[in-house]
Formats: C-alpha cells, sequence, structure tokens
C-alpha cells in the first residue's frame, strides 16, 4: 500500500507538472522560477509545490519519522510556496538545478524535522 501511494504521489507530480518523461526533461529551477512568476503557469507551480509537500508526507510516512521538514498543522501551504518562491528568486546562480532538489533545500532550512 505504502509503494501504491508514493507511485501515485510520484505520478501525479509528473502530469500536473507537464514533463516530458521520454525525453528525461525534468523540471530546473528556472522552469519553476517561470511558472511561479507568470499568471497563465501560476497553478503549474502550485501543483508541482504541491506535489513536493504531498512527495514528504509520503516519504515520512515511509520512514516511520520526519526526514526532509516538518509540516507543521499550524503551517498553511501558502507558506511553503513563499518559501520556495522566496528561495528560487534569491538564489539565481542555482536554477539550473532539479526544481525539486531545490524546493526540498529551501523548506528543509526554514521547516527543519524536529531535532
Amino acid at each position: 500500500m505504502k509503494k501504491l501511494l508514493i507511485s501515485l504521489s510520484l505520478s501525479t507530480l509528473f502530469i500536473f507538472a507537464h514533463i516530458d518523461l521520454s525525453s528525461a526533461q525534468f523540471v530546473t529551477g528556472n522552469t519553476l522560477h517561470k511558472w511561479c512568476n507568470s499568471e497563465r503557469d501560476k497553478n503549474l507551480c502550485q501543483a508541482y509545490i504541491l506535489g513536493i509537500l504531498d512527495s514528504n508526507d509520503i516519504l515520512n510516512l515511509w520512514e516511520g519519522k520526519c526526514v526532509f521538514f516538518e509540516k507543521m498543522p499550524n503551517v498553511i501551504g501558502q507558506q511553503f510556496l513563499d518559501v520556495i518562491i522566496k528561495g528560487i528568486k534569491d538564489n539565481p546562480k542555482d536554477r539550473d538545478l532539479s526544481a525539486a532538489g531545490l524546493a526540498f533545500a529551501y523548506i528543509k532550512d526554514e521547516f527543519p524535522c524536529p531535532q
């Protein structure tokens, strides 16, 4: 069941992000930056980031502990979105890297797992 949830979560992320898996073009920080700053593509930005949050939830469930970051009950999705958008905006030198890797890193810095 856990493997199915992980597969579904990752599949949803890829579908919403319109990633062409046949040519292995994964989303970079540049692409996410463009989506998040475009009224036309803002839904792609939000869906991609929600996929990151879902992936983290599934990973934490799978491992039985906090692995990358903790989603506290009083923190809303928009706060995670803001952290990622700010991180991408403030670090243009890193935008050629994986958007997922950048997103995890930015959120982990702001909402680390409890010690």
